[in-house]
């Protein structure tokens, strides 16, 4: 978290704001193509973990080597696709960027894209770590690329002047290079026994993966559209400038929720064991657990709203102004989705999550309109978009601990049993 902290000031101070927007807002476009995975990835963290607690390693292996080659199959696609369609692109209108910027925005999207579809293929190691519990090893290689990207960025500054290309090359190769040598090393060590292989592609497992697969697919898309369509959407309606403004906030507060999904994250692959084995009071007292973290948590985002200003100055050097509004937004919608997703990360391990698919596909449909709405109509800025996305998240903060607490008490019905 402090290396990512880092990257701000440091990005900041070699680019300028606009490029930095820019950045921000192409890598956001990017990051939008992780749904093409149709949720193989979190189908496959539930049917792994399934596997793993019977120790059936010839069926977990299966699974594994399934999802991989289904993963090089849809990297291909896209790549192909990707490549065809770039060059009509207009990358300036799309992230109404001036023509006077002197960057080649086409080529550098195409290098990101390249590097992103490596990262889309070798990243489903961290979901085998996830599905075996093995969260210090997925945290020891996230630490490794933020200290990468933070060597490569500074080495960057030092060499070549204002590059938007150069930064984005390296940021971009910084990830792989992590994660390529990260699944050779287990892949030949922790987890000789699930280790992918042509001989065990099994497409007839695909019933098992996408059946839970396609529902998880359908919510990543919603999920994107609510809470990752705001740096595109700021840069539209308002600015690559303004884009950076938000960022630098929600990286702030950024800091709660990657301690909240930090705890979080065992407990999606716990809760599958748990609910697989009948374990109810288990799950029980995780979510008393959670509850008490929550509560911790929401004491420590008060806390950062009111020193907000201080840190901006300290951290930033005064070189971006953030108004106190936008931060006490940015953190009332932190301890909201902190609390939904105590219990979102308990029932995507159970496996019922229609109930999620309603509600935020609902809400999906309305970010967009509300955004401009709040943005354009009212005037409110880069709040504006905050405040849409803030609403779009509490009927699931209301609704996800009900369709919980009835799952665990054995009277779920209709679509809370699903």
């Amino acid at each position: 978290m402090a290396l990512g902290l880092w990257m701000v000031p440091l990005t900041l101070g070699y680019l300028n704001q606009t490029k930095y927007g820019i950045w921000l807002t192409l890598t956001s476009i990017i990051a939008w193509l992780n749904f093409f995975d149709i949720g193989l990835g979190n189908g496959l963290r539930n049917k792994l973990g399934e596997a793993l607690a019977q120790k059936n390693y010839p069926l977990a292996k299966g699974y594994v080597s399934t999802t991989y080659a289904f993963m090089v199959i849809i990297v291909l696609i896209l790549f192909i696709a990707f490549l065809s369609l770039n060059v009509l692109i207009d990358w300036n209108k799309v992230l109404n960027v001036s023509s006077l910027i002197d960057e080649d925005i086409g080529n550098l999207a195409l290098i990101v894209f390249f590097f992103f579809c490596f990262r889309f293929v070798f990243g489903l190691l961290l979901v085998v770590l996830n599905a075996d519990q093995k969260l210090s090893i997925s945290g020891l290689i996230d630490f490794l690329t933020n200290l990468l990207s933070v060597i490569l960025v500074y080495a960057v500054s030092k060499t070549v002047t204002n590059s938007l290309f150069t930064l984005g090359l390296f940021l971009s190769i910084a990830p792989v290079i992590v994660l390529v040598a990260a699944s050779f090393w287990l892949y030949n060590k922790k987890y000789k026994q699930i280790r992918p292989s042509f001989k065990h592609v099994n497409f007839k497992l695909t019933g098992g993966l996408t059946s839970l697969s396609f529902q998880f697919f359908i919510l990543q898309i919603v999920v994107l559209l609510i809470f990752f369509s705001n740096n595109i959407i700021i840069a539209q309606l308002l600015s690559p400038l303004k884009v950076s403004e938000y960022n630098i906030v929600y990286k702030y507060f950024n800091v709660i929720t990657t301690i909240s999904i930090l705890i979080l994250n065992p407990f999606w692959s716990a809760a599958t064991n748990a609910y697989f084995n009948e374990d109810f009071e288990w799950l029980r007292k995780s979510s008393r657990k959670i509850v008490k973290v929550w509560i911790l948590i929401t004491f420590v985002s008060v806390l950062m709203i009111f020193l907000s200003q201080y840190v901006y100055s300290w951290w930033l050097q005064d070189q971006i102004q953030i108004s106190f509004t936008t931060s006490l937004l940015m953190g009332i919608y932190v301890i909201v989705l902190s609390w939904s997703n105590s219990f979102i990360y308990l029932i995507n391990g159970i496996g019922k999550i229609q109930l999620q698919l309603y509600i935020f596909t609902i809400m999906g449909i309305l970010v967009v309109p509300m955004s401009y709405f709040f943005i354009k109509k009212l005037h409110m800025g880069i709040e504006g978009s905050i405040l849409s996305t803030l609403i779009c998240l509490i009927p699931a903060a209301i609704l996800i601990p009900i369709q919980f607490r009835a799952i665990i008490n054995g009277n779920a019905r209709g679509v809370f049993n699903k």
